[in-house]
């Protein structure tokens, strides 16, 4: 209680700041002490993983099948280690410090060869904002991040275990993240339930059983267990929430704030809501490109790639290249 008083009171009075955010590049990290340590306890849980998994396939007997087993789950492992360290060092989709109204404009046009305005809303009023706390223009969908300290353009929620917010850049590295660690997850418990359906027969006598103690196997396989579930259950609730924002294009809080204003609008006996359902189901008829918008164009086996990067970040990179930063 009192360590998670202090963290409060540090990210609240911003004694530690981002040390390492440049805007213009796909580079990005957050310097959050409580990120830090999720992002530390993240890669332990998968290390153990690893280790739980080799102590019941190829430390016991390094059989071909086990050999084949512990492969598969390494290689799932290695994406989605790979998938966690994309989406903590991705810039989320920052509007850049200093720059006019105009300029953001101009540029999400040519990221996703468009002829929309962000400073268009949705029922065809023209908007102009501006976010004092980090002195850059706020476009339609943007967010301000108080961890983050900056907007994030089409931003979903700040993820304290990527140690990163989740916006329009690093929406891809997210869901592979999601969905990898529920791959492992899957097949820890899947191994596992094996060991003991195979071990139990035999009383645990087997020489494919035990490596360790038979207490010390027994508790390795325990806290797998443990793991496993929680995990699976929680990246598959996760990532079919993020799946089914980018099918409709509506982040968390775009669907917060038009349920907010549904609400407010059925108090005063208003239509704004029935508009903003009638703009909620014009964006879903373009789910197909609302994935490829996060995934990359054209469809293809990259979609399921950590090392490809995603529309906005090749963009991006092309801008900083262009301008020999």
């Amino acid at each position: 209680m009192f360590a998670h008083s202090f963290l409060h009171r540090v990210r609240r009075k911003g004694l530690l700041k981002t040390i390492f955010a440049l805007p213009e590049t796909p580079v990005w990290f957050i310097c959050d002490p409580l990120g830090c340590i999720f992002a530390i306890v993240t890669y332990f849980l998968i290390g153990y993983g690893v280790f739980a998994v080799a102590t019941i396939t190829i430390l016991p007997d390094p059989s071909l099948l086990r050999l084949a087993m512990f492969a598969v789950f390494v290689v799932f492992a290695y994406l989605a280690m790979t998938s966690h360290i994309k989406a903590m060092l991705t810039h989320p989709g920052v509007v850049p410090q200093g720059a006019t109204e105009d300029d953001v404009i101009r540029e999400y046009c040519e990221m996703y060869d468009t002829d929309d305005e962000l400073d268009i809303d949705e029922d065809g009023s023209e908007v102009r904002r501006y976010c004092q706390r980090c002195d850059a223009p706020k476009p339609v969908r943007a967010h301000h991040c108080r961890v983050c300290r900056r907007c994030i353009r089409k931003a979903d929620h700040h993820c304290i275990w990527v140690n990163n917010c989740v916006g329009e850049n690093n929406m891809k590295y997210f869901v592979l993240f999601n969905l990898y660690i529920f791959v492992i997850a899957s097949l820890a418990l899947v191994y596992n339930v094996m060991h003991v359906y195979t071990c139990g027969a035999t009383e645990w006598h087997g020489k494919t059983c035990l490596y360790f103690s038979d207490v010390s196997t027994i508790l390795i396989m325990l806290f797998l267990f443990l793991e496993s579930v929680l995990f699976s259950l929680f990246c598959m609730m996760m990532g079919l929430s993020i799946v089914s924002s980018i099918r409709s294009d509506e982040t968390y809080i775009d669907r917060y704030k038009r349920e907010q204003a549904a609400a407010a609008a059925a108090a005063s006996s208003s239509s704004s809501g029935a508009a903003s359902t009638a703009a909620a189901a014009k964006k879903s008829q373009r789910r197909m490109t609302n994935f490829e918008a996060v995934f990359g164009k054209p469809r293809s086996w990259h979609w399921l790639s950590p090392l490809t990067i995603s529309r906005a970040c090749l963009y991006q990179q092309r801008k900083v290249r262009a301008h020999g930063i």
